[in-house]
């Protein structure tokens, strides 16, 4: 599965310094974007996040963070990217502060698709020239772009 399939790019959005936020704000962030975009119920796509979060922490390294969650109330998987300007903790395991957000949202029904993506995205965003571009740029539509080349 490749990111063009579950990344709409209205599920983009760019952060600036102004906005200070913490793990939470960014996980609410994530489900508030997926209740406008995928008319995901927001209250329960933030608790699945929190759930997920406190089982161990989705910060990858390098910046990186991609939280996901899997319910049989999600219909589709679906991706949402944030890219924060300013960077927050997120327990990652280099203990890098993260600036780019990958949430990701399954249905239980799909696990080989959903191992897909998180595997496709977790590639894509570990590629330093991938990293590069998304955090020189700040325009939706090339983030999409970039997130959806193959």
């Amino acid at each position: 599965m490749v990111v063009k399939d579950f990344l709409s790019l209205e599920a983009i959005a760019v952060l600036p310094k102004e906005v200070k936020l913490e793990k939470n704000d960014v996980l609410n962030k994530i489900a508030l974007i997926g209740q406008d975009v995928y008319g995901l119920d927001h209250d329960f796509a933030h608790q699945s996040l929190i759930k997920r979060e406190q089982a161990s922490s989705t910060g990858m390294g390098l910046g990186i963070a991609l939280p996901h969650a899997r319910s049989d109330r999600f219909n589709n998987i679906v991706g949402i990217f944030i890219r924060l300007s300013n960077p927050i903790e997120f327990q990652s395991l280099d203990r890098l502060p993260v600036d780019l957000v990958f949430g990701i949202f399954a249905p239980e029904t799909q696990s080989i698709d959903y191992l897909k993506s998180l595997s496709g995205v977790a590639r894509k965003l570990r590629d330093p020239v991938t990293q590069e571009l998304l955090r020189r740029n700040s325009e939706p539509s090339v983030l999409h772009t970039i997130l959806c080349q193959e």
